[in-house]
């Protein structure tokens, strides 16, 4: 989400990510979600490892600044129209108290629309960036520490398993897929990493496998247990199984999309922030309450296990990346990008610089 050097293969693992997002909250429940939450979420900290750089001489402003500018301001960019659809949805006398109210919300982030997640990530890199700093980048001790935040993590979540502003709590658990992420591209690991990169079908055969692995953990934790991974909710037992699940399911569709992908995908996966912003304060109840209401009501009154559902969820899924997509580059494309931590066009670079060149030179006389 923070504007950086491209790599293909990561782009389309954030779109497939997104595209898991919308369908596991567009389906609202049923036996397909366990097996989808297993992994969806530690996805992105793992992704977010992979493209992990300290740049030299890199000092904590700095580093916190590129946060801010690639998370903070995005979030409340995105916020504020979530908070203006959310009113328009639910019928709310919107006002100015309402607005404040909700905006005090959004900006102590504590489980805020979707954009709850961004704030999750935002710091779980400031947790890694002292994992870092501690380890002095030493793989053996970069492990160690990594280990202890998650250890503390769960911990946290036995002792006292209630949000935090920023999402601090999942951060925890975050910062360690996040090293696993870095850990994959260390120079130590190179020959793994290269083996599981360079060829399309052995990233495909291993990302299946993977992918696999981590199912059949989630099977046995939700047969067993009727239990699966839930960050938002705070639900992470039996922490023996849901852990390793999400590291082999998240592998397992990174390896995957190195196998399939493409510049169309890699394009796609760009646009994740506004599909995660959006999603569930516009094109879900646009479809639901307004387009088909009584399709929806239908659906509605059908079993959790019905096929029905799932393919009700995916026109939801399909709906909400044609009526998203455009919004995404409508932004990008405005001088609203830099909000998005994008450089503005060329276009608008020249009509701003002439624009207030002219002022200054005026000022200037």
């Amino acid at each position: 989400m923070e504007q950086s050097k491209r790599i293909e293969y990561i782009d389309t693992a954030k779109f497939i990510g997104i595209i898991l997002v919308i369908f596991a909250h567009c389906l609202e429940g049923g036996p397909m979600v366990p097996y989808i939450y297993s992994f969806h979420l530690p996805l992105f900290f793992v992704i977010n490892g992979l493209t992990f750089k300290l740049r030299e001489n890199d000092n904590f402003g700095n580093f916190l600044v590129r946060k801010i500018k690639g998370y903070v301001i995005p979030t409340l960019f995105l916020g504020v129209f979530c908070i203006i659809f959310d009113a328009l949805f639910s019928k709310t006398n919107f006002t100015f108290t309402y607005f404040m109210d909700n905006f005090v919300e959004l900006t102590i982030q504590k489980r805020v629309f979707a954009l709850w997640f961004v704030g999750a990530l935002f710091c779980s890199d400031l947790l890694f960036y002292l994992v870092l700093k501690v380890s002095k980048q030493k793989l053996l001790f970069t492990i160690i520490t990594s280990l202890i935040f998650l250890g503390i993590a769960i911990i946290f979540n036995i002792v006292y398993p209630k949000s935090l502003p920023w999402n601090f709590d999942v951060s925890l658990f975050g910062v360690f897929f996040v090293s696993l992420g870095y850990i994959f591209r260390r120079k130590e690991l190179e020959n793994v990493y290269n083996f599981c990169i360079k060829k399309r079908l052995y990233s495909l055969l291993i990302g299946c496998l993977s992918l696999t692995i981590g199912l059949l953990l989630e099977y046995i934790n939700y047969k067993n247990f009727n239990l699966h991974l839930e960050m938002w909710g705070l639900q992470y037992q039996k922490y023996y199984l849901v852990i390793p699940s999400a590291i082999f399911g998240s592998f397992g569709i990174i390896l995957i999309s190195n196998a399939i992908t493409n510049k169309a995908f890699g394009e796609l996966g760009k646009t994740t922030l506004v599909l995660l912003a959006f999603h569930q304060t516009l094109s879900m109840p646009l479809f639901k309450k307004d387009l088909f209401p009584e399709w929806y009501s239908y659906i509605n009154s059908l079993p959790k296990s019905d096929i029905n559902r799932p393919l009700f969820a995916l026109v939801e899924t399909l709906f909400s990346l044609v009526m998203l997509l455009p919004i995404h580059y409508l932004i990008i494309y405005s001088p609203l990008a830099i909000c998005l931590n994008q450089k503005i066009k060329p276009f608008w670079s020249k009509l701003i610089n002439k624009v207030f060149g002219k002022e200054k030179s005026q000022e200037s006389l």
